[in-house]
C-alpha cells in the first residue's frame, strides 16, 4: 500500500497502514467501509488512525463525511462511551447526505435508539451519539463546557474559526477503564470557506503544519461507490475555479473572484532580499488599521491591528517593506504604534485610518497621547468600499509594479490576499493586512502625485 499521501504520516502511522489491518468495527457500521473488498482505502486508512487529531480533507465526494460518522461509532459497544458530531447549524446536520439522515440509514432497524428532542442516538451500552453544533456566537460552544466526549467529529472545517476548533480540544476526556479507546478528534473539509486559510496552515502546508495532526487527502477517485463521470459532470456546471478545487481538491487554488492572486503573479524577481536603499526611495508611509481588542471568550477570534510599511522607489516601484499585525489590549496597541514610529524614523509618515463615528476622537487622542514626541501622525478619513480602496494596489501587483521583502510575514498576508473578495460575505475572515497595505499604498499615491487610474475588473485602465 505505497502512495504519495501515505509518504506525508509520520514513520509510525506508515509502518502500521502498509499492514492495512481490518478496522475496529461492529454492526452499526456498513461494511463497506470496513471489509468489503471494494472499500475506499483512504477511509479504511481513517478508521485505522487512532492520533488525537487526524484531518481527512481535499475533493469532494471522497468519503469524507460517511468516514466521521463510522469513526464515531467505533467504539458504541464500549459502555459510557461519548462522540459528538458538530456543523455550524443543525440544519446543516438534517440536509440530505449529511449526519443525521445518514445516521438514521445505517441504525434505524437496530438497537440503537433516536431521541429527537435531545438530537441523539444511545445504545445498549450506555454510549451515545450526540449531534449539535457551534455556530457564530461564543455562547454556542458554551453548551459543552461541562461535557466529556471521547471523540469529536466536525464536518466542512473550513466554514469553521480556528479558535472554536481549539477550544473544542479541552472537552476531550476518558475515564480510566476507558483506557483502551483512544481519544480522538476528527474533521473533514473541501478547500475554500471562510477558515481556508488556518485549516490549510493547520494542516495541509508542509512548513507550518502541526505536527502532531495528520492530514488524510481525499480524492474523488478514492471512492469506489460514486459514479465519478457522472459527478464530474455536475461539478462542470461550477465556476472553473471551484471545479478544480472540488474535483482536485487543490488548496492552493484561491477563490474565484478574488482580487489578489500574489503567489500566482508574483515570481522571484518580484522579491527583495533587504530594504531598498535610501537613495531609491522617494517616500515611505507606514498605514494603521486599528483594532484594539485581545481574543475573549465571548469574542474568540476579533480583527487584527496591522500596520503596513511601503515604499515608492524613484523609478515608481511600490515596495511592501514591513507588516506588523497584533492581537493585543487598546494601551498595548498604543504602545506599539508608538514604538514603531520611533522605530521606523522620521522619513517615515505615519497615518492611522479614521473610521466614521468615533473615529475623529480617537484619532484626537493618538495625536495628542500616542504619537511619539516630535514625529508627525496623519488621520485617514477613508471613503467608498474596501474593495474599492484595494483594487489600484492588485492592479500593479498584477503587472509587477510591486515589489515585497521577503520575510516571515510573507504567506499570512498572502492568504489574507487571496481570501479577499469582492463581496464581504465571501471574503475570509479577516481584511485587516489588505486594509493596512491598500492604505499605505493610496497615501503614497498621494503623496508622489501619482494617478491611481480608473480600475476594471480586469485590472487598472491606463
Amino acid at each position: 500500500m505505497t502512495s504519495t499521501w501515505i509518504d506525508s504520516l509520520p514513520e509510525t502511522e506508515r509502518s502500521r497502514l502498509a499492514r492495512l489491518r481490518t478496522p475496529i468495527t461492529n454492526r452499526y457500521i456498513p461494511r463497506t467501509l470496513t471489509t468489503d473488498a471494494n472499500q475506499n482505502l483512504k477511509q479504511a486508512a481513517f478508521l485505522l488512525l487512532e492520533d488525537r487529531e487526524v484531518f481527512y480533507g481535499g475533493a469532494a465526494a471522497g468519503g469524507k463525511t460517511s468516514g466521521i460518522l463510522a469513526a464515531a461509532l467505533q467504539y458504541v459497544d464500549v459502555p459510557g462511551y461519548a462522540a459528538l458530531l458538530l456543523r455550524r447549524n443543525y440544519k446543516q446536520l438534517s440536509l440530505p447526505g449529511s449526519w443525521i439522515p445518514m445516521a438514521h440509514e445505517w441504525l434505524d432497524g437496530t438497537d440503537a435508539r433516536w431521541h429527537a428532542g435531545g438530537k441523539v442516538w444511545t445504545f445498549p451500552s450506555g454510549a451515545t451519539l450526540t449531534f449539535g453544533f457551534v455556530g457564530l456566537t461564543a455562547e454556542d460552544k458554551r453548551k459543552y463546557e461541562t461535557a466529556a466526549f471521547q471523540f469529536i467529529g466536525i464536518d466542512e472545517l473550513t466554514a469553521w474559526n480556528e479558535d472554536d476548533y481549539r477550544f473544542l480540544f479541552s472537552r476531550l476526556r476518558r475515564r480510566r477503564e476507558h483506557a483502551n479507546v483512544p481519544v480522538r478528534m476528527r474533521s473533514g473539509s473541501n478547500p475554500g470557506g471562510r477558515g481556508h486559510e488556518w485549516v490549510k496552515r493547520r494542516f495541509v502546508d508542509r512548513d507550518t503544519r502541526v505536527q502532531r495532526a495528520v492530514f488524510l487527502p481525499a480524492r474523488l477517485d478514492d471512492n469506489p461507490y460514486i459514479d465519478a463521470e457522472d459527478y464530474i459532470e455536475s461539478l462542470r456546471e461550477l465556476h472553473p475555479v471551484h471545479w478544480q478545487r472540488l474535483l482536485h481538491g487543490d488548496w492552493d487554488i484561491a477563490d474565484p473572484g478574488e482580487m489578489f492572486q500574489p503567489r500566482v503573479w508574483l515570481d522571484e524577481s518580484d522579491f527583495l532580499d533587504a530594504l531598498p536603499q535610501p537613495a531609491q526611495v522617494v517616500s515611505r508611509v507606514r498605514y494603521w488599521d486599528l483594532a484594539a481588542a485581545e481574543p475573549t471568550t465571548r469574542s474568540p477570534d476579533p480583527d487584527y491591528t496591522a500596520g503596513a510599511k511601503l515604499s515608492r522607489l524613484r523609478d515608481g516601484t511600490i515596495v511592501i517593506e514591513h507588516l506588523i499585525r497584533v492581537r493585543r489590549s487598546p494601551a498595548q496597541v498604543e504602545d506599539i504604534v508608538r514604538n514603531t514610529q520611533l522605530a521606523d524614523g522620521r522619513d517615515v509618515h505615519t497615518y492611522v485610518e479614521q473610521t466614521a463615528g468615533a473615529g475623529k476622537a480617537l484619532m484626537d487622542h493618538y495625536l495628542r497621547n500616542v504619537r511619539a514626541p516630535g514625529y508627525a501622525m496623519h488621520g485617514d478619513s477613508v471613503k467608498g468600499s474596501k474593495a474599492m480602496r484595494a483594487r489600484p494596489l492588485a492592479a500593479d501587483m498584477e503587472h509587477h509594479r510591486v515589489k515585497v521583502v521577503r520575510a516571515e510575514w510573507n504567506e499570512p498576508l498572502f492568504d489574507e490576499m487571496e481570501a479577499f473578495s469582492e463581496d464581504p460575505r465571501n471574503s475570509g475572515a479577516h481584511d485587516d493586512q489588505v486594509d493596512a497595505v491598500a492604505g499605505a499604498y493610496a497615501r503614497l499615491a498621494k503623496r508622489s502625485g501619482m494617478s491611481l487610474g480608473l480600475v476594471g475588473p480586469r485590472g487598472a485602465v491606463r
